[in-house]
C-alpha cells in the first residue's frame, strides 16, 4: 500500500527517473533492481491492452531511428561503399564480392541485417515445414563437395522435384558457408542432431537458398544505402558495368 500511495503522490515516471538518474541512487539496490527487471517490466506493459499500443509505438520509433542511423553511418566515405565507375580499375571490379558486402553489413549494421533477413523468411509455418523436410531422410553417404559443385548439381536426378527443392531450403538464417560441406555450420546445429541428418541434395538446396537470401538482403540494403546517399552505388555500378559488357538492352540498364 505504501508503494501504491507513493506512486499516486509522485507518479511512477518521477520515481523511476529519480532512481535511475540521481547520482545519490547510483550504487543502490533499488536502481540495480529496476535495471535488472526492465525486460520483464516491458513485457508486462506489452501484455496489458491499455499499454500495449503506446509501448509498441515507442519501440517502433526507437527501432526506426536506430536503423536509420545504421544506414546513414554506412554512407560515410570511410566505410568504403562509395563507388565511382569512371575512376575504377579492372582490379577493383575483379575484387568485388557480394559475400564481402554481406559480411560488412552483418558487422556494421547488425540490426538492419537481422530485420531484412527476418522479413525475407517471415512465414514461420513454412520455416517449420522446411526444417521438418531437412530431417526427413538419412543420407546414403557423406558429401565432401565444394560450394561450386553443390550449386551446379542441385538439379541432379529426376527424383529431385522442384517441390522437394523448395522445401529443402534451410530454416536457420544463421547458416554459415565456408566452401565445403564439412565446414558448414548453423547456430541450431545441436538441435538438429536429435533427428536424422538431411540428404546430400537437401543440403545442397538448403545451401543454395541460403545464399539467395543473403544476396536478396545485400540487394535491399544496397537500395536503402543508395537512396540515402547517391554515392553509395557499389552494387548498382557493378551490375551496370556487367550489363554493358554483355550488351544488355538500354532499357534493362
Amino acid at each position: 500500500m505504501a508503494a501504491a500511495r507513493a506512486i499516486e503522490q509522485l507518479g511512477l515516471s518521477t520515481i523511476l527517473s529519480t532512481v535511475l538518474e540521481d547520482p545519490e541512487f547510483k550504487n543502490t539496490r533499488a536502481r540495480a533492481t529496476i535495471l535488472h527487471d526492465a525486460p520483464s517490466i516491458t513485457q508486462l506493459l506489452l501484455s496489458q491492452p491499455e499499454t500495449r499500443k503506446p509501448v509498441q509505438d515507442f519501440a517502433f520509433q526507437s527501432c526506426t531511428e536506430t536503423l536509420m542511423s545504421e544506414v546513414a553511418g554506412m554512407g560515410s566515405k570511410q566505410r568504403g561503399w562509395q563507388f565511382s565507375a569512371k575512376h575504377t580499375s579492372p582490379e577493383q571490379i575483379s575484387a568485388f564480392s557480394i559475400e564481402e558486402m554481406a559480411s560488412t553489413l552483418v558487422e556494421k549494421t547488425p540490426r538492419l541485417w537481422k530485420l531484412l533477413q527476418s522479413l525475407l523468411v517471415s512465414d514461420i509455418t513454412r520455416e517449420v515445414k522446411r526444417a521438418k523436410y531437412l530431417q526427413k531422410n538419412v543420407p546414403r553417404e557423406p558429401a565432401q563437395m565444394s560450394l561450386d559443385s553443390e550449386m551446379n548439381d542441385v538439379h541432379e536426378g529426376a527424383a529431385w522435384s522442384e517441390e522437394d527443392e523448395y522445401w529443402a531450403q534451410d530454416a536457420d538464417d544463421e547458416l554459415r558457408v565456408d566452401g565445403n560441406d564439412d565446414q558448414t555450420s548453423t547456430a541450431g546445429e545441436d538441435s538438429r542432431k536429435e533427428g536424422p541428418p538431411p540428404t546430400k541434395k537437401a543440403r545442397r538446396a538448403g545451401t543454395r537458398n541460403h545464399i539467395l537470401v543473403r544476396i536478396k538482403t545485400v540487394t535491399i540494403a544496397s537500395i536503402l544505402l543508395m537512396s540515402s546517399n547517391q554515392k553509395c552505388n557499389t552494387l548498382q555500378s557493378v551490375m551496370g558495368l556487367f550489363c554493358h559488357s554483355t550488351n544488355a538492352p538500354e532499357l534493362l540498364i
